[in-house]
């Protein structure tokens, strides 16, 4: 997934509501103007189909504007940096350059919810998750891949055949990730580096890696619970 094309995805997501709106109050001015009501409600529609147009428009031009904004990133050392956009039940995991290379998709049922981590359009992993009181409890079916985390986000695990990664919350939008007591990744809302700016916006999560790790199974066990995180958040 490239970054211009999520954008036109959400564009085209928000002309179908508006869309809908519309066709909305077109049934409602002709049902009131047969029965002679008053179509003072049908303004309501109006607004909200304005309002999706208007979103619509604004993504579309994000998508063409976006381009050249990229290509400046080329240049620029951004190994180990992610932000993360969601689309409905998919969350994308951006690096710089425009471009996702994983994405997590969660999938609500009866007694919680799935959640599978996607490199490209390859499946690498499928978790199961159940919320209790305070927590959730998550685990792939194999069990080589278990965890907790807190509801609150104050505190999280994930094990693995190999390590154990702990995450905790610093601040009131800062979580740290550590295996072995080493900071291997932190979590940021609200701060961006300048130069991300001018293609994500300022309040977009942001992911930074410290450490490459030995096995690509350690990073897809970070991105599990950072998905896990944005998710109860």
């Amino acid at each position: 997934m490239f970054l211009q094309d999520y954008y036109k995805r959400i564009g085209g997501h928000s002309l179908t509501i508006s869309l809908y709106f519309l066709f909305i109050a077109i049934v409602f001015t002709t049902y009131s103007m047969y029965m002679n009501n008053d179509v003072f409600a049908v303004s309501i529609f109006l607004f909200f189909s304005f309002l999706y147009n208007m979103g619509a428009f604004y993504y579309f031009r994000k998508s063409i504007s976006v381009s050249p904004q990229v290509s400046t990133m080329e240049k620029m050392k951004t190994d180990g940096c992610y932000l993360l956009k969601r689309d409905r039940h998919t969350l994308y995991f951006f690096t710089p350059k425009g471009m996702a290379p994983y994405a997590t998709v969660v999938k609500k049922q009866k007694n919680g919810m799935e959640i599978q981590l996607l490199k490209g359009n390859v499946r690498k992993e499928t978790i199961r998750a159940q919320r209790k009181k305070d927590s959730i409890l998550f685990e792939n079916p194999n069990q080589t891949c278990s965890g907790f985390l807190q509801t609150d986000g104050r505190y999280g695990y994930i094990l693995t055949a190999i390590h154990e990664i702990v995450l905790t919350k610093v601040h009131r939008y800062e979580w740290e990730l550590k295996m072995e007591n080493r900071l291997v990744a932190r979590l940021q809302i609200g701060w961006l580096p300048v130069p991300y700016t001018s293609i994500f916006p300022l309040n977009t999560p942001f992911i930074r890696f410290y450490e490459r790790f030995d096995q690509e199974r350690q990073k897809e066990a970070c991105f599990i619970l950072f998905s896990l995180l944005h998710d109860t958040k």
